[in-house]
């Protein structure tokens, strides 16, 4: 450090050669991002203040969640028992407005079981009274539950070539696995089953794969045999027949936040850097000098919030100022800031002119968040 002074109000002159410039790279650590609507709505460039905070929906909008394709199987018991307490009848209405909330773009595999599978619908969501017109309009009374083959059957359309990178299995059924004579899965349990999961597990290799057992009988029910062979597996319970369809959109939510976790996993991890750019010497002999400094997001989508932001000097006694307390980046931006260097060398008992040279680091520290985290909670991690 070099320090000229004629007198205790003496100015200084700050140096900051290559060496120095390389080590004023400060990394501020950003928490794991979340697997979370639009940018949020950044403050104007140099300004605090709060910034919005985006809904689920809005975030799922930003990301174009809508856009991305899903597999949904649908595994519809037409056994003879579900005719009982209207349960067919509201499995049919249900399902229409469930079908109605899927994006165009997602794929629809309606297959229907009782003494055997059948494919009644696979196809575009786009179109869901046309998608339920494809069921029967009852049930079979003789018919029986082979859970085993309908299962079978759902695995095989995601199996194909162009299935989706995100895939739900729903089933519906109110009995237990109670299969015909002529059957491959003969029990609830066995080498079959087995072959099952390990499909399941090879298909969860390369996809997102989810079940969604839900459980319309009172009793004892063979839903859950679904989570012997899809281990990612939620059984919803409705209280009720009446309670389906809100049971049926928690599958479409929790779907839908599959699919946004897995656009922001690229995401997790990345935060803020922050960097100087190299200027030589500053010289404060008359007056305050300019540094500058780049914040830049390295997400692809997520917007990240500074908070509490502040630089220090080491090295050199100096006052540092010019960096908002809150910023907030949008995926991939990056933002420079002018930031003013004031101060001078102590003052001294003798009234003669003094030089001081020196080297000083300049340092950022602060807190980064995302505004998306409070909206995709716990969903979305």
């Amino acid at each position: 450090m070099k320090r000229s002074a004629c007198s205790p109000r003496a100015a200084t002159a700050l140096r900051r050669g290559a060496a120095v410039a390389a080590a004023l790279l400060a990394v501020l650590s950003a928490s794991a991002v979340p697997a979370t609507a639009s940018p949020e709505f950044p403050t104007p460039p140099g300004q605090g203040g709060s910034p919005s905070v985006p809904t689920r929906d809005e975030i799922y909008q930003e990301l174009g969640v809508a856009d991305q394709s899903v597999d949904y199987v649908v595994l519809v018991d037409t056994s003879g028992s579900m005719k009982a307490k209207g349960r067919y009848d509201t499995v049919r209405s249900t399902l229409r407005t469930f079908l109605g909330g899927l994006a165009r773009t997602d794929h629809v595999a309606l297959i229907t079981f009782d003494d055997r599978p059948e494919a009644r619908y696979i196809g575009s969501a786009g179109d869901p009274a046309k998608i339920v017109a494809r069921l029967p309009k009852a049930p079979d009374p003789a018919g029986g539950t082979d859970l085993g083959a309908a299962l079978d059957q759902g695995l095989r359309e995601l199996e194909r070539t162009d299935a989706a990178r995100v895939a739900s299995v729903v089933m519906l059924t109110d009995g237990r696995h109670d299969p015909p004579a002529k059957t491959g899965y003969p029990t609830s349990s066995g080498a079959a089953w087995d072959a099952l999961r390990k499909r399941a597990e090879a298909l969860g290799k390369r996809t997102e794969l989810a079940g969604y057992a839900v459980p319309l009988g009172s009793g004892a029910t063979g839903a859950d045999r679904l989570g012997a062979v899809v281990e990612n597996t939620l059984v919803l319970r409705p209280g009720s027949i009446q309670d389906l369809g809100a049971y049926l959109q928690r599958a479409g939510d929790s779907t839908r936040a599959r699919s946004a976790a897995r656009l922001l996993a690229e995401d997790r991890g990345k935060g803020v850097t922050a960097s100087w750019k190299a200027a030589g010497v500053h010289d404060l002999t008359d007056g305050p000098a300019t540094a500058f400094v780049t914040f830049r997001s390295a997400t692809a989508h997520v917007p990240l919030t500074v908070s509490g932001a502040r630089v220090s000097v080491d090295g050199v006694p100096l006052g540092v100022t010019g960096v908002p307390k809150r910023l907030t980046l949008e995926p991939g931006e990056s933002r420079t800031y002018d930031v003013r260097l004031d101060g001078g060398p102590q003052a001294g008992g003798l009234p003669y002119r003094r030089t001081e040279a020196g080297s000083a680091a300049l340092r950022v520290s602060g807190q980064v968040s995302s505004p998306w985290q409070r909206a995709l909670a716990p969903e979305v991690d």
